[in-house]
């Protein structure tokens, strides 16, 4: 039996949002991977800046001091920031799409029911749920704990 019209346009409909979110997701897990090595850059560059400039080039004090400063703080922002990890999570997702995307696509019989189409879409609002614990549990900015150590 051929699939309804309508039955055809819900699994296009479903296919294009599952490619849309793929896209989202890389996209997000990139630009996160990108700010943390770009973190990392600038505190391993403020620190050889200050080593070399107080060394080799006579710098204050002062100066070297400030360079000093900075790998710490921009440190302990990507750190409480959790740039890696939310590369991480947002690779998981986008492989966790690609998964409902091939089982929508390559999974189902020629002629899929609205059954096995409603399947996919479920399982997508199941990852969606619990990704979004995990994000909350895990990477959401915790005032909280940065104050822990001051009781």
């Amino acid at each position: 039996m051929e699939p309804s019209p309508e039955l055809l346009k819900r699994k296009q409909d479903l296919t294009n949002g599952l490619d849309v979110a793929i896209r989202r997701s890389g996209a997000h897990a990139r630009l996160n991977h990108r700010f943390s090595i770009a973190f990392m850059v600038a505190a391993l560059g403020c620190s050889v800046a200050a080593g070399v400039g107080g060394v080799f080039f006579e710098m204050s004090g002062k100066k070297a001091g400030g360079l000093a400063v900075l790998p710490p703080l921009i440190a302990f922002v990507a750190v409480n920031l959790k740039f890696e990890s939310k590369s991480s999570w947002h690779y998981r997702k986008k492989d966790g799409l690609t998964t409902l995307r091939s089982r929508l696509l390559y999974q189902q019989p020629e002629s899929p029911s609205a059954d096995s189409i409603a399947s996919v879409a479920r399982e997508w609002d199941e990852l969606n749920a619990t990704a979004q614990k995990e994000w909350d549990r895990d990477l959401s900015l915790n005032w909280s704990g940065l104050l822990r150590g001051n009781h």
